[in-house]
C-alpha cells in the first residue's frame, strides 16, 4: 500500500509520574531565562562569524549558487513567519488589555467591603497578571522593533570605490546570499526568543485573568441593581398613596373614637343629672322626716 512508504506521526512519549516535577521546572526555568533575555539590551545588527568563508572562485558553480538562493528564500520565509506570529501576538495583547481592565475595574468597584484574607487573595492574582500582560506587551513591541531582513544591495554590484560594476562572480554572489541568510537567521533567533517569551507571558496572562474571573464569582456576592428614576417614582407614588390611605383610615377611626366619646359623656351627664334629682328628693324626704320629729316631741 502506499501508505507503507509515507512516514508515521511522532510517537507518544510516556512519562512517568516522577518525571513531571522535573518537567515543570525545565519549563518554569526556560520561562524565566527567556523572560531575562526579553529585559537585556541587544545591539541592532548581529555581529560578523569568526570565521569568513573559504575563497575558492574556481570550484564555486551555479549549482552552490542556487543553493545559496534557497538558504535566503527559506531565512526570508521564516522572517515573513515569524512577522505574522508577532502580528498576531500584538492583536492578542489588544484584545486582552480591555478584558483585563475591565475585570481591575469590577474589582475596584466591588471588592471594599471584602475581608483581608480575600483582598489579599484577588491582590495576588491581579498584580502577576498584570504584570505578565506588561511583559508581553514589551515582548511584541521588541519583536517589531529589530530589524526584520537582510538582502542584497547595491554593494553586491556595483564597486563603490572604483564607482564600476563588478564582474559577475558566481561565488561572490553566493556569498552574498548567503551571508544575508545568516544574518537573517541570526535575527530570527532573537525575534523567536522574544516572541516565546510573549506567548508564554500572554499564556500566563490570560490563565490568571481566568482563575481571577472564577475566584471573583465566589468571593463577592452580586449587589441589587440600583432602580432607575421612573422606578424610583412608582415606588414613591406608591408608598403616597399608602400613606393616605392610612391616614384617612386614621382619621375615621378618630372620628368614630369622637363620636363614641361624645355619645359617652351625654350618657354620663344624663346620669349626674339624675342623681342630682335623687339626691333632691332623700334631702326632700329627710326634712320632711325632721319636721314629723319636731311636731310629735312634748
Amino acid at each position: 500500500m502506499i501508505t507503507d512508504f509515507l512516514p508515521k506521526k511522532p510517537a507518544p512519549v510516556k512519562v512517568k509520574i516522577k518525571d513531571w516535577p522535573g518537567l515543570i521546572r525545565k519549563k518554569v526555568w526556560t520561562m524565566i531565562v527567556l523572560t531575562y533575555h526579553l529585559f537585556i539590551l541587544y545591539e541592532i545588527s548581529p555581529r560578523d562569524p569568526n570565521k569568513e568563508y573559504p575563497k575558492n572562485s574556481s570550484e564555486f558553480s551555479q549549482d552552490q549558487r542556487r543553493q545559496c538562493l534557497e538558504i535566503f528564500k527559506r531565512s526570508e520565509h521564516r522572517v515573513e513567519i515569524l512577522e505574522r506570529k508577532a502580528s498576531t501576538l500584538f492583536q492578542t495583547v489588544n484584545i486582552m488589555s480591555p478584558l483585563f481592565i475591565a475585570v481591575m475595574a469590577y474589582l475596584w468597584k466591588n471588592t471594599r467591603d471584602l475581608s483581608l484574607e480575600n483582598t489579599i487573595i484577588l491582590i495576588s492574582l491581579t498584580v502577576p497578571g498584570l504584570l505578565c500582560l506588561l511583559g508581553a506587551i514589551f515582548a511584541s513591541l521588541r519583536v517589531n522593533y529589530i530589524r526584520s531582513l537582510y538582502v542584497p544591495g547595491l554593494q553586491a554590484i556595483i564597486d563603490t570605490e572604483k564607482e564600476a560594476l563588478y564582474k559577475y562572480d558566481a561565488q561572490r554572489d553566493g556569498y552574498g546570499l548567503l551571508w544575508c541568510a545568516n544574518m537573517n537567521e541570526a535575527t530570527s533567533d532573537l525575534r523567536a526568543d522574544f516572541l516565546r517569551a510573549g506567548q508564554m507571558l500572554i499564556s500566563l496572562a490570560l490563565f490568571l485573568l481566568f482563575f481571577l474571573s472564577v475566584t471573583t464569582i465566589f468571593l463577592i456576592k452580586p449587589q441589587a441593581s440600583k432602580p432607575t428614576i421612573e422606578q424610583e417614582m412608582v415606588r414613591t407614588n406608591n408608598t403616597l398613596v399608602e400613606t393616605i390611605g392610612d391616614l384617612k383610615q386614621a382619621i375615621l377611626n378618630c372620628e368614630n373614637q369622637l363620636s363614641i366619646t361624645q355619645s359617652n359623656q351625654q350618657q354620663f351627664s344624663k346620669d349626674i343629672s339624675s342623681c342630682q334629682q335623687t339626691i333632691r328628693k332623700l334631702e326632700n324626704r329627710l326634712l320632711q322626716l325632721e319636721r314629723k320629729g319636731r311636731g310629735s316631741s312634748p
